[in-house]
């Protein structure tokens, strides 16, 4: 028995792995012969995961920016460490 696709945001996935996907799902919509019912299912898939993929960019960038902020030494303690 087949079991269902997970949606966008059932997934787990890496981010490589959703990108992966998204190559794949890109393939598929340029290949010439495939289903106009078919290709509409791709590329919703294709979007959601798009989505989920920025979405977890963006988290991702705003982690770094948090590390950035809280490891990195205040102007104030750079200038008071040279004298």
């Amino acid at each position: 028995m087949k079991t269902p696709k997970k949606t966008a945001n059932e997934t787990s996935d890496s981010f490589a792995d959703i990108s992966n996907r998204i190559d794949e799902l890109t393939r598929d919509l340029e290949s010439a012969d495939i289903p106009l019912e078919r290709a509409s299912s791709v590329y919703a898939e294709a979007v959601d995961l798009i989505k989920l993929a920025q979405e977890r960019l963006s988290a991702a960038e705003e982690q770094v920016a948090i590390i950035e902020k809280t490891s990195s030494p205040k102007q104030d303690e750079l200038d008071g460490a040279s004298d």
